[in-house]
């Protein structure tokens, strides 16, 4: 690895992209020209053939640089002092996966695009790495495709905001949904659709706007807690992809879910405390006595009032579901069956670099859970 590797493994920078130690000889200063060169790259277009892009597409790509030039400029600062051709593959892409989870990855999640692990892989796979210029171009390539993605958003949300109904029409609605939602989830998609024609409007975005109706209802939104059982060895995976992911999502994923067929929504369903207009909780989404004995689940991951916040958050059961579920944004704890979990899986968080509490189901506190959870908050 030489002066490279050494450079981050002896003084451990790799533990947090955003922590930068300044070179004691430059005091971390870039290169001129390095900074001249990634600037003027920042307002150039970078596509291969513009003419297959809208001009707004265009400019979406410039907003993205420029949004997240200073965390790449100490990238390049940092491949500009340190890097050599000698550097071992392997560290060359712990070291990629790192920069690239650190400036990108929340966006990444969002969008369920491919993960930073994925992106470098991909990446070296198809590419000599030359330093900085490879650099540029690796996030050139994930800044294209976020800009297709957000473009595509404000084209949903235009949509989801022309549709205005009136008080009487909007509860009418959201009553019949909530009828038709039990009979199951392909009957409530025809009824959004049926009335979505009525009224002339975009199916997509109905079903979002009375989603956002039943959130409004939940009560002491601040403490809702969800919860989702699973075994150790789904949790690996879950925990390797990154999110919890409904069906659809899974088989592009490449996962089998043959075995998911008995499951009563294709979505990603949670148990979830639910408490009354006076702030009292009257259903509990997890209960220690529930949990105990042969049948209890290896591992219980704990989501924060935060999972309502994603855009296809629905409230209209029992049991609450969401297409995904971001592990690294929504996940307030996991709660282990057992000691030899809680090891398996503190040792599987540490590798990936989550910054997660693994508690025992049997020291379940619903309190303590929440407190914790609003300290992390406040302290962002």
């Amino acid at each position: 690895m030489r002066r490279f590797g050494r450079r981050f493994e002896v003084k451990n920078e790799m533990s947090d992209g955003g922590k930068i130690r300044p070179d004691e000889k430059t005091g971390g200063q870039a290169n001129e020209r390095v900074k001249e060169e990634y600037l003027k790259e920042a307002n150039e277009v970078g596509f291969s053939d513009e003419e297959v892009f809208e001009q707004t597409t265009v400019k979406m790509v410039d907003t993205i640089r420029e949004e997240y030039y200073p965390q790449n400029k100490l990238v390049c600062e940092e491949l500009e002092q340190y890097y050599s051709d000698d550097v071992s593959n392997d560290f060359l892409q712990a070291y990629l996966t790192e920069k690239i989870e650190w400036v990108y990855g929340k966006e990444l999640r969002k969008f369920m695009l491919a993960t930073p692990k994925e992106m470098v892989e991909t990446f070296l796979e198809y590419n000599d790495f030359e330093g900085v210029e490879s650099y540029k171009r690796l996030t050139a390539n994930i800044e294209e495709t976020l800009s297709i993605m957000r473009e595509n958003e404000i084209k949903k949300n235009e949509k989801f905001n022309q549709i205005s109904l009136s008080e009487d029409e909007a509860n009418r609605i959201l009553s019949g949904y909530r009828n038709v939602m039990s009979q199951g989830e392909l009957m409530a998609n025809a009824y959004i659709a049926q009335q979505a024609k009525r009224l002339d409007v975009d199916k997509n975005a109905l079903k979002r706007y009375v989603r956002e109706l039943n959130k409004a209802k939940i009560y002491c939104r601040e403490n809702v807690l969800h919860y989702h059982r699973t075994s150790l060895e789904n949790a690996g995976k879950i925990l390797e992809m990154g999110s919890l992911l409904n069906r659809a999502n899974l088989k592009l994923a490449g996962v089998d879910t043959s075995k998911f067929l008995g499951s009563s929504s294709a979505n990603v369903q949670f148990s979830v405390d639910k408490y009354d207009i006076d702030g009292k909780l009257y259903h509990e989404g997890f209960n220690v006595q529930d949990n105990l004995g042969a049948s209890s689940s290896d591992v219980v991951f704990v989501f924060g009032p935060n999972l309502i916040d994603e855009e296809t958050y629905d409230n209209f059961s029992l049991y609450p579901t969401v297409e995904k579920a971001d592990i690294r944004e929504c996940c307030a704890t996991i709660m282990a069956k057992d000691d030899m979990v809680k090891e398996e899986l503190e040792k599987f968080l540490a590798e990936n670099n989550y910054d997660i509490q693994v508690v025992l189901a049997s020291e379940f506190n619903r309190e303590n859970i929440i407190t914790n959870m609003q300290e992390i908050e406040q302290e962002n």
